[in-house]
């Protein structure tokens, strides 16, 4: 790598990207990113556009990758207009990424800039290091990636909550990521109630009703992600209801309202 590689290198880690999160190629649920995309409004899927366009890098797949993030600029640009800006932040810092592991030098540092331009045009507060739309976008790409990233996913909305507390997309987000907490604990608790239950069968009796238990055990795991639907993100319903401020029972509070 030449001295200009490395010195465009060590400035792209800086950026806020998909490339700089520590996104494990391991934990991407691959085969469910593609039909992420067929759901949602028109702001939902440019949200889902640069993770979609990462993924595509990981499948070995560049090119479509670029075409996906040139679509992401286009799609953000037709849904936030004037406050498109701080959106195209991680937008421009993947293309600016994709084009440094393609070679292009040139354009690498352009889209670099651009980032640049939009933090000096829009700085953020001496109190917080990101603005809350990259908070959000971090929030929702950690959210889809995997169970094991949920406790991230909400650390970030909680933090978008508090530069934005009325927005609605990140209580939106907030409530969806508590949610599946929540599912993933009670399956857990369930499962370990269920090992209960074999070794003390076995202890018994030999276990010789465990198949019937496992049978019983299960649709009670079934029962419990059941019993709450989860909130939906294309809802127009949903969106009804926010925009005349109501709070669904049992829909957590925001950090802002706590």
């Amino acid at each position: 790598m030449t001295d200009a590689g490395e010195d465009l290198y060590s400035r792209l880690q800086q950026l806020q990207s998909h490339f700089t999160w520590d996104l494990k190629k391991e934990d991407l649920e691959l085969e469910q990113q593609d039909e992420d995309q067929e759901l949602g409004q028109q702001r939902a899927v440019a949200h889902s556009c640069c993770f979609l366009a990462y993924v595509r890098y990981l499948q070995g797949r560049p090119e479509e990758a670029e075409s996906i993030l040139s679509q992401s600029e286009e799609k953000i640009r037709e849904c936030y207009g004037e406050e498109s800006d701080l959106r195209l932040i991680v937008t421009y810092g993947d293309l600016a990424w994709l084009k440094y592991h393609r070679g292009d030098y040139t354009q690498s540092q352009n889209f670099y800039k651009r980032v640049q331009d939009v933090l000096v045009k829009y700085p953020v507060d001496s109190s917080t290091d990101l603005h809350p739309e990259v908070y959000g976008e971090k929030a929702w790409t950690y959210l889809k990636l995997s169970k094991s990233y949920y406790s991230k996913a909400i650390d970030c909305f909680r933090r978008a909550l508090k530069l934005q507390p009325d927005r609605y997309e990140w209580n939106k987000g907030y409530a969806i990521a508590l949610y599946r907490t929540e599912e993933v604990l009670s399956i857990k608790r369930i499962e370990r109630r269920q090992q209960g239950n074999r070794e003390g069968d076995g202890e018994g009796d030999g276990g010789g009703d465990r198949e019937g238990d496992g049978e019983g055990d299960g649709e009670a795991a079934r029962d419990q992600q059941n019993h709450f639907p989860e909130p939906d993100p294309t809802d127009p319903a949903d969106d009804q209801s926010a925009a005349h401020g109501e709070r669904a029972e049992g829909t957590p509070q925001s950090p802002a309202e706590q």
